[in-house]
This record gives structure tokens, C-alpha cells and sequence, in this order.
């Protein structure tokens, strides 16, 4: 079942019914060790799903340990940073962000 919110979880990787959590990378975005998806969160309630993939470069700092409840969001297109304040209202349009937004 879909859910729009995150828990520091690999929201790519809960599609395929794993559960992997994210981890603080090199450049101080979340990723997920296994598919490389990148989020960056506003701190407070938003996680964003960044439009490029990381390199693997993590740090020992896992989401889950900060991350509650946060509203899934996707990344301006000019500004990788902040939430262009869209939210996933199901599983198909997560998916096709995913493989049509998400480079690499």
C-alpha cells in the first residue's frame, strides 16, 4: 500500500518492498545505499527526492534516526535543494517520477 510520507526510508526501494534505510552521503543529502536515490529534507516535515542519483560516498548517519513522518515531495527543477511543494498522491506517479525525472 502507497503511503506519501517517509520514515527515513529508501522510498524507491519500499516500491520494491524493501526496506533499506537512507544514509547521510558526502554531500549532506540523504541517500539509499542500494539504488542511490538522494533526498534532502527542510528539517522540520519534507523529505525531497533530489533529480540526480549520489555516488555512494556515505557517512554513518541514518535517516531513520531523524526522520519521521515527513511528507515525500519532489525537487525544484533549477534548485536541487528546496521542494517544489508537490506531493506524491500514489504509487504510479512516485514510479514515473522515479524513471522519467531521476537521472542515473
Amino acid at each position: 500500500m502507497f503511503d506519501s510520507f517517509s520514515d527515513g526510508y529508501c522510498p524507491q526501494c519500499l516500491l520494491d518492498d524493501k526496506k533499506i534505510p537512507l544514509v547521510v552521503n558526502q554531500m549532506d543529502f540523504w541517500e539509499c545505499p542500494s539504488c542511490r536515490l538522494q533526498c534532502i529534507s527542510d528539517g522540520v516535515s519534507v523529505l525531497s527526492i533530489i533529480r540526480e542519483r549520489g555516488d555512494g560516498q556515505l557517512k554513518d548517519i541514518l535517516a531513520t534516526d531523524w526522520i519521521k513522518r515527513f511528507t515525500l515531495s519532489r525537487t525544484k527543477r533549477n534548485d536541487i535543494t528546496k521542494s517544489d511543494g508537490s506531493t506524491f498522491r500514489n504509487e504510479e506517479e512516485l514510479w514515473g517520477y522515479l524513471e522519467n525525472e531521476v537521472e542515473g
